[in-house]
């Protein structure tokens, strides 16, 4: 259907550019078929927070959704874009919030709100996003929190990991360029990430 394929499209292009069009996309399909809004809505605002224009960013994100599996994906994108604006109180305030809620990540999104609150690593999230980013999972999703991990090791200064996890998102062939050229948390790691060859 149009409105799908319109979604699909603009979220790929949100990933590997021009991200003009892969924003006008989503819009467009949410405007077609009501039920994309919240995917919509999630896909605009990290797109906004890479920009680096949070205000719009967290305009975005005032709507939470009702569906269960749109809100793993709030949740999820809430915590990484606070994550990569190192914002301590947000994530703490975010935490308290965290408690009222229900959603199959829950345990995966207060390990790293903990990790942006108390800037301590947590083992247990790295297992977990390990063990969700093998490979023989599907791809997009194993890749995705490859991508996490990635974030998570750039937030420590860990440049080494970082690229480790990058590296193996980029095994599963399913690595998001504009992400990777926009993530602010690899400022400090962007010389060592460049000379790495990505399929």
């Amino acid at each position: 259907r149009l409105p799908e394929a319109q979604d699909m499209c603009g979220r790929i292009t949100l990933e590997v550019g021009p991200i003009d069009d892969g924003m006008r996309r989503v819009e467009l399909a949410a405007q077609l078929e009501p039920a994309l809004r919240p995917t919509s809505l999630l896909a605009r605002a990290r797109m906004y927070a890479l920009l680096g224009d949070w205000a719009a960013c967290d305009r975005l994100f005032e709507e939470q959704p009702r569906d269960d599996a749109a809100r793993n994906l709030y949740w999820i994108n809430l915590a990484r874009v606070t994550l990569w604006k190192r914002d301590a109180d947000r994530a703490k305030r975010l935490r308290q919030e965290l408690q009222s809620q229900s959603f199959a990540m829950k345990v995966v999104v207060d390990a790293l709100l903990g990790v942006i609150e108390t800037g301590e690593p947590s083992k247990m999230l790295v297992d977990e996003l390990v063990l969700r980013g093998k490979p023989g999972k599907a791809m997009r999703r194993a890749s995705y929190f490859c991508q996490i991990r990635a974030e998570g090791m750039a937030f420590h200064g860990m440049h080494a990991e970082t690229i480790a996890a990058l590296v193996e998102a980029d095994a599963l062939h399913v690595v998001d360029i504009v992400w990777l050229d926009r993530c602010p948390l690899f400022a400090e790691t962007l010389e060592l990430i460049r000379p790495v060859s990505w399929s």
